[in-house]
């Protein structure tokens, strides 16, 4: 069964009811879109380098169309693509977004390493953009969104992934960014669009199943339970209890520590090396924080397996996302 045959049972195990995709070509290229309920789109043209949808919301009349690309990185190929794209924005005179892999650069700053950037090595990209009006939207993050993972003189690093968009779509998400997140499993940084703010909750008390794994938890346990309280049953029982949780919840911060934070930090700690200067003490300081971080990743996958009580899958890579997905999916499932 090739990938494409498996795309309808992955997708629908994710939660994603839609989805659009281009096939891949063996284990090359290929587009997903997928959109949960609730989220009005509609594909409107797909082939094997770009997917473009209209979304609806408020004005209900005036959808906007964003387009998802994986430009093609053969020479001979790019001239069609960006003829594409040329012939989408001519269709359409509402707000656009287009963002992904466009495997061109706009100047020598979005390079390090290799040859020099060449002006007719790059007219691509930036004559698609004078020709549309269109506007890079900028990021946040790395200098750079692809590596091909090389060291010394062989390093080279891009932007080639980017978002960029017409002057309608700037006027109606003025504050967007995007943030280029650093990856240990990729040699492409992926890049997250932020058009609003995401307010958190404040997390409440759990206990983690994996903490039994650790001996020393029976221990924290029962010198926290063998405090001595004094008044009617009910009474000891709420101080014990509370008393064992506030035990746990040190424990944790101090012996675990908050892993998605630790994860974070050592991420930004990526990202800071990532955007400076390349030397020998800068990349095996790089190859350390990858290990760090898988390491870190790895123990988060065992926390999100165990709270999603899915047993069956048994593959070797990275699940976290999948099972903090089908966590939130049970959840949902249990409060209706």
């Amino acid at each position: 069964m090739s990938i494409n045959d498996k795309i309808p049972t992955i997708v629908n195990s994710l939660g994603f009811p839609h989805f659009v995709t281009a096939s891949a070509s063996g284990k090359k290229g290929g587009l997903l879109l997928l959109w949960r309920l609730g989220v009005d789109i509609e594909p409107v043209n797909v082939n094997s380098n770009a997917i473009s949808a209209l979304v609806y919301s408020d004005p209900p009349n005036y959808p906007r169309l964003v387009s998802f690309v994986y430009a093609p990185a053969q020479w001979k190929q790019k001239a069609s693509f960006w003829n594409h794209l040329d012939s989408i924005h001519s269709s359409f005179t509402g707000s656009w977004l287009c963002i992904g892999d466009f495997n061109d650069l706009l100047n020598q700053s979005d390079k390090s390493g290799g040859r020099p950037v060449t002006s007719s090595s790059i007219e691509g990209l930036q004559n698609l953009m004078d020709s549309c009006g269109l506007i890079d939207i900028g990021f946040s993050g790395p200098s750079f969104t692809w590596s091909n993972n090389r060291t010394g003189r062989a390093l080279i690093r891009e932007r080639i992934d980017r978002g960029i968009a017409n002057a309608q779509w700037r006027l109606l998400f003025p504050k967007a960014t995007i943030q280029h997140i650093s990856s240990a499993a990729s040699n492409h940084n992926p890049l997250l669009l932020n058009t609003t703010k995401i307010m958190k909750n404040p997390s409440s008390f759990k206990f983690e199943e994996f903490w039994i794994r650790e001996p020393l938890s029976n221990i924290i346990i029962e010198e926290a339970w063998k405090k001595q309280f004094y008044g009617n049953p009910s009474f000891i029982l709420c101080r014990k209890t509370k008393e064992t949780k506030m035990a746990l919840k040190l424990w944790n911060k101090n012996h675990f520590g908050k892993i998605q934070t630790n994860i974070q930090q050592l991420e930004k700690e990526l990202s800071n090396l990532q955007s400076n200067s390349q030397n020998c003490w800068n990349m095996q300081k790089e190859k350390d924080l990858h290990l760090k971080i898988q390491e870190q990743m790895k123990q988060e996958e065992i926390l999100w397996r165990q709270k999603s009580r899915i047993n069956w899958l048994t593959t070797t890579d990275l699940n976290t996302k999948f099972y903090h997905l089908s966590t939130t999916i049970r959840r949902r499932r249990n409060g209706i």
